[in-house]
Parts: structure tokens; sequence; C-alpha cells
């Protein structure tokens, strides 16, 4: 779909420039000719806006899954310390948003648990030298700040801010500056 997307766009520019040229080589005369081709590049574009629509509106091509995140304010438990194991990405709830949670060492990482590519389940990832694999298109996050380090993702996830308290883990959504 993305091929035809691509390919109705290209047509329409080349109709757009076949018209352009006609006219000005004609003194921007205009006829039913040259009309009719002007209309023809706007159904051929319009077929293409339609399409390119249809990527990213329902099949969520390139869509950031995480840019209405708003995750919870202050901070909430969401696991026991103890059952979070050593490089173990884990996923839990943090009231309705879903929040993967890595442990190293004493360091506990925060952030979103949904690839903001093609919305994969980041807790199914490997970690690869501070950073979160995606399992499906390999896209890798930083564990410090969710940054992209390699795509096909091109915004970074959401990041927590993390604590212990009471042997539990809490966190709340860090706000981004």
């Amino acid at each position: 779909m993305g091929l035809t997307h691509a390919l109705i766009n290209i047509s329409a520019t080349a109709v757009f420039a076949i018209s352009f040229f006609w006219r000005w080589g004609d003194n921007w005369q205009i006829d039913a000719g040259k009309a009719v081709l002007s209309i023809v590049g706007y159904l051929v574009l319009t077929a293409g806006a339609f399409l390119g629509g249809t990527l990213v509106f329902r099949l969520g091509t390139m869509v950031n899954r995480n840019a209405f995140v708003t995750g919870p304010g202050d901070f909430v438990s969401v696991l026991a310390t103890e059952d979070l194991g050593d490089n173990q990405p884990t996923r839990v709830d943090a009231k309705g948003t879903p929040v993967l949670l890595v442990r190293r060492g004493e360091e506990v990482y925060a952030m979103g648990a949904v690839c903001s590519h093609f919305g994969a389940p980041l807790e199914e990832g490997k970690l690869k030298d501070g950073t979160l694999q995606c399992p499906w298109h390999y896209s890798r996050f930083s564990l410090a700040d969710g940054r992209v380090i390699a795509g096909p993702a091109t915004t970074p996830l959401p990041i927590y801010e993390t604590r212990i308290s009471n042997g539990h883990i809490q966190v709340k959504l860090k706000k981004q500056t």
C-alpha cells in the first residue's frame, strides 16, 4: 500500500508538471485540454491522499504510539521490589498506563511499555549495552532517557521517575522538557 501511495503521488506530480509546462509554453492560455489535465492531477492527488490517510489513521504507519500518554502525576506503587529480576524487562500497570521496568543492579529504569514505532510489547525485547531493543523491528531505546538509539522508530519513549518505598517500586511520569 505504501508503494502504491508513492507511485500515485509521483504520478500526480508528473501530471501537474506537464500541465505547468504546457501552460507556460502557451503564455498561460487556458483551454479545455489544460483544464481537464489539471482536474485529472487533482483527482490523482486525492487518491494518493486517501491512501496516505489510510496508512496513517487505519494502519498506524509511523504514528507515535505514545503521543498521548499521560501516566500518573504522583508516585504509584506498581510492583514489589523482590518481584523484579535483574536485567528482566517487566511490564506493569500504573493506573491504566503500561510501564516497562528494568532493573540493572541497584538502578531501576521505567519507560513506556509500547514501542513508539509500531506498538510492539517491549517486555519481549532484548537488553543491549544500556538500551532496550524492540522485538518486532529492532528499534533501540536508551534505558536512561528513552531516546531512540537506532530506528525505524523516530520518537522517544515516555520516561517515568522511580523510587523504592516500603519494598515497592513506585513510578510517576517524568515531565518532558
